[in-house]
């Protein structure tokens, strides 16, 4: 509502209807007298505003009968300000086990397991789903019920750990009596980060929609299709491996797997000989996120530091350390496009990689 979104209740009383002239569809068309006429005779109750429809007379585009519907006719877009429009759920077991300081030897390891449920965006409408604005299916849906699903940010798997590890050499330790050992071996000290998050489900979106004035638009799922959603096994397994060549061009998605959505009405409606102007399509009914249980890439990465004190003049100290981040080299990827659209060759491709290559940073300062 707040969002100048149709009630798919238009959507299933008028979306079937032609014009008075016969060749575009009703919800489109202009909002004129003879339109608003005809669509008050197939819905009663229905109210355009005077001024509207003189807007569509005079040859404003932008005065449809949908436009006239929505909640503030007269705006060309609407916005929430606040957006406190979602419910969440959240739970989740969470394990610790921690080490404190002891022979020079300290760490932290926590693990998360999780479940996220909302109803957040992107969602398809705001509104009620009356019986027939979901393509293949009969179902009605209450507001929202339809969009409830794992949130884009789910996370089952989460894994955080780091430790830091005083090498036992030098003064205190073996070796402790030789110079060459205190002076060679002594003050070293080894540190490490361990970063670990599962995929989030994939949001698959429809870029084709011909349905007017909804939110987010979804492909169908394909009932028919028997095949794996996913292609070319895991992310980088493509092709050439892990190497620049897969970015845009190896598939992790089946582009069979989905399909358009049903027309409304399965008659092309034609305003001259040469352009045809798609019927509408009733509303996707693919899962808001991850449909076939599609999940984007995981996330990981190694970082260590390895330090040297050297004792200087009583308290003070020279501190030197090396620090490597992605101490692997791993090549980690940004999500697949998930822009579904019929006979795509982008869908289910990755563009980026979501890391750096190795890198390392010496430093050294005094510490007193």
């Amino acid at each position: 509502y707040w969002s100048n979104q149709l009630n798919p209740t238009y959507l299933v009383g008028l979306g079937p209807a032609t014009d008075s002239t016969g060749k575009l569809p009703l919800l489109t068309a202009p909002a004129t007298a003879a339109n608003v006429a005809k669509a008050q005779s197939l819905m009663s109750g229905i109210s355009i505003p005077t001024f509207f429809q003189a807007a569509a007379a005079a040859g404003d585009t932008n005065a449809t009968i949908a436009q006239g519907l929505v909640a503030f006719p007269q705006y060309s877009g609407v916005s929430d300000t606040w957006g406190n429009v979602a419910n969440f759920s959240y739970n989740s077991l969470q394990v610790s086990l921690q080490q404190r300081l002891a022979h020079g030897l300290t760490f932290n390891v926590n693990y998360t397991w999780a479940r996220n449920i909302g109803d957040d965006g992107p969602y398809r409408t705001g509104f009620n789903l009356p019986s027939g604005s979901v393509s293949g299916t009969t179902r009605s849906f209450h507001m929202n019920r339809i969009d409830r699903s794992e949130t884009a940010v789910s996370t089952p798997n989460l894994i955080h750990a780091f430790g830091v590890w005083d090498l036992p050499f030098g003064r205190g330790h073996f070796g402790g009596d030789n110079w060459a050992v205190r002076a060679l071996a002594g003050g070293w000290s080894l540190s490490s980060i361990y970063t670990y998050y599962a995929g989030t489900p994939v949001q698959i979106t429809y870029g084709g929609c011909t349905t007017p004035l909804q939110g987010q638009c979804m492909p169908d799922l394909t009932t028919s299709y028997a095949g794996p959603a996913r292609a070319n096994v895991s992310f980088g397994s493509g092709p050439n491996g892990r190497t620049a060549a897969n970015l845009g061009k190896v598939q992790y998605f089946n582009v069979h797997s989905f399909q358009k959505p049903i027309n409304v009405n399965q008659n092309t409606f034609i305003t001259d000989t040469t352009t045809p102007v798609a019927a509408l399509n009733l509303i996707g009914n693919t899962p808001r996120t991850g449909a076939y249980d599609l999940r984007n890439p995981s996330q990981w990465d190694i970082d260590a530091g390895l330090h040297r004190s050297i004792p200087l003049h009583r308290e003070m100290a020279l501190v030197i350390e090396i620090d490597a981040f992605n101490v692997v080299n791993h090549a980690l990827f940004s999500n697949p496009n998930a822009v579904w659209g019929l006979n795509s060759t982008s869908f289910g491709t990755i563009g980026s990689a979501s890391n750096k290559p190795r890198s390392f940073e010496l430093a050294g300062h005094f510490s007193f």
